[in-house]
């Protein structure tokens, strides 16, 4: 009798640890990435894109030589850059409030407030085509400048700072607030990661694969430095002490990868800009498991990609002249601000590739399928368990009282 006992409690504590874990991952099982598109007026050409102090996602047009905002439910406002042909580039929430965004031909950083004044301040160094830009830590805007070999920082009232890069021919772009207070960015030729403190000193990484062109640059929710990979299509990890934890090819060949934006599922997210793909925005696991989502307009040709204030995640159509929302996302129990975004939604299938990181796990192209089948077999052993459970312990009790 006792023993049949210790097997019923057995059985009845399987079922419940099958159960308990299939419903635990039901809902990574039932979420479905959409992707919905809103068309800007005009041929602005949309760029890069940033969450603004006001709810809504700030982007640059660069062909039409303005900076627009559009709001959650897709109204899109633009207002135009005072100099013309100034090709708008990079754009970023400012410490002060503002929206701040670099102008590449016309050598010029400029401020927007929320309410749309523009204000313009002249790099000091001709021809530096300020690129990539950032909030900083010390209350100030930075921006690399690609032409000039240089990092910038900008003060809320205008005042630039210059401070040139250790390596000859380095041509910084992206550029991120990263951990420690320092600002962290990509040496496009000089295959190196960088990072100055608000000071001006210099430490830089270099990259174990040749020809890399790293680009876009963020920090994940893993505390590391994440950044694309143009030359050699791939997604690189490196640790806040310059150690490369990882490369992750894309599996789209040729992608043309540019920026990259932490999400608030806790995964990175990039753009596909390239002749290779010319409509995929992609996602990364800090694990290093990739999925590629089809836009729903073919060569729309995304560009730059952002985190809004809603948990989605936001980005630019280069060709398509659209502004696309990835909504669907599954947001982690710590993170519960913003909602869902609205529009006609388009469902996109993924596309995955194997992890080839320095030691880390493996993924599939059928991760949520995967997903989906291990929790309803879970489900299910847990269900059979309990059936078993139960009618052990009746035939237990008849024999017992027999």
């Amino acid at each position: 009798m006792k023993t049949n006992i210790k097997r019923l409690k057995h059985f009845g504590f399987l079922a419940a640890s099958f159960l308990a874990l299939g419903l635990l991952m039901v809902p990574n099982a039932l979420a479905a990435i959409a992707i919905s598109e809103y068309p800007v007026p005009g041929t602005p050409q949309p760029g890069y894109i940033a969450a603004g102090p006001d709810g809504n996602m700030w982007f640059t047009g660069t062909s039409g030589n303005v900076i627009a905002k559009i709001t959650p439910s897709g109204t899109v406002a633009q207002y135009p850059v005072p100099t013309s042909n100034a090709d708008p580039s990079g754009i970023a929430k400012g410490p002060d409030g503002n929206m701040w965004f670099s102008e590449l031909q016309a050598n010029q950083i400029g401020k927007i407030t929320p309410s749309g004044t523009i204000t313009e301040y002249a790099v000091p160094t001709s021809n530096s085509s300020p690129y990539g830009i950032t909030g900083g830590p010390d209350g100030n805007v930075w921006f690399g400048e690609a032409g000039a070999n240089q990092i910038g920082k900008i003060t809320p009232s205008g005042t630039i700072t210059e401070y040139p890069v250790p390596t000859s021919g380095g041509s910084p772009r992206g550029i991120v607030t990263g951990p420690g207070g320092n600002l962290w960015f990509s040496e496009y030729f000089g295959n190196k990661i960088g990072e100055v403190t608000p000071s001006g000193t210099f430490t830089e990484y270099s990259l174990p694969t040749a020809n890399s062109r790293p680009n876009g640059i963020t920090v994940g929710s893993d505390g590391n430095i994440w950044f694309t990979e143009t030359g050699t299509n791939k997604i690189g990890k490196m640790d806040p002490s310059g150690n490369v934890l990882g490369e992750y090819p894309v599996p789209t060949n040729n992608s043309g990868l540019d920026t990259i934006a932490s999400g608030p599922d806790g995964n990175l997210w990039f753009a596909e800009y390239g002749s290779g793909s010319g409509s995929n925005v992609g996602q990364i696991t800090p694990a290093g498991i990739i999925t590629e989502y089809p836009t729903p307009t073919s060569n729309s040709a995304p560009l730059g990609i952002a985190a809004g204030p809603d948990n989605n995640m936001w980005f630019t159509e280069y060709a398509a002249n659209n502004i696309g929302v990835i909504t669907g996302l599954t947001i982690p129990p710590n993170n519960n601000s913003g909602s869902g975004g609205t529009g006609n939604a388009s469902a996109s299938g993924g596309i995955s590739t194997p992890d080839t990181g320095y030691g880390t796990p493996a993924g599939s192209a059928t991760a949520m399928r995967s997903i989906a089948t291990t929790s309803f077999v879970m489900i299910g052993a847990g269900l059979w368990l309990l059936y078993r459970s139960r009618r052990n312990a009746h035939y237990t009790i008849k024999r017992y009282i027999a």
